[in-house]
């Protein structure tokens, strides 16, 4: 009986190894995000292990692409300390009603969604391009009893 289980659990963890190689890197949770990585579970998990320098860098990728646009502001510390942020002025081609500030991460998945989800979705459903995007802004710094 412990032989049996040990072979199923050999056996297992060589398709595992195997069937590794073989996954598309979007799929493949060990492989760096890119901005062509579909919506998923597993672009979630990228996008939560990004480091702040890849996370710049991808953001600069996006710049160029025009998925975005983007400028660097200061960090600030004291009683609302934020790190890490750009200003975000428009998705592209789909403007924005003001601009506002957003962590690295946030920025990066607002793009990702407006390009791959929003823009699409909008053509389908209504025939129209997405052109404007209202917001009622991003950080809130207050104390909250």
């Amino acid at each position: 009986m412990k032989g049996k289980g040990l072979l199923i659990l050999i056996v297992i963890a060589g398709i595992a190894t195997v069937g590794y190689r073989w996954l598309p890197p979007y799929y493949n949770p060990f492989v760096p995000l890119t901005l062509d990585d579909p919506p998923g579970k597993i672009t979630q998990f990228k996008l939560r292990r990004l480091t702040p320098q890849a996370c710049e860098s991808l953001l600069a990728q996006a710049n160029q692409r025009q998925l975005i646009r983007t400028q660097a502001v200061a960090d600030s510390a004291g009683e609302c300390p934020l790190s890490n942020v750009v200003r975000v002025r428009d998705f592209g081609p789909v403007s924005l009603n003001s601009s506002f500030l957003a962590s690295c991460p946030l920025a990066l998945s607002s793009a990702l969604f407006v390009s791959q989800q929003a823009r699409p979705l909008t053509k389908t459903w209504t025939g129209s391009e997405l052109t404007r995007i209202e917001h009622l802004g991003s950080f809130a710094c207050r104390n909250i009893y």
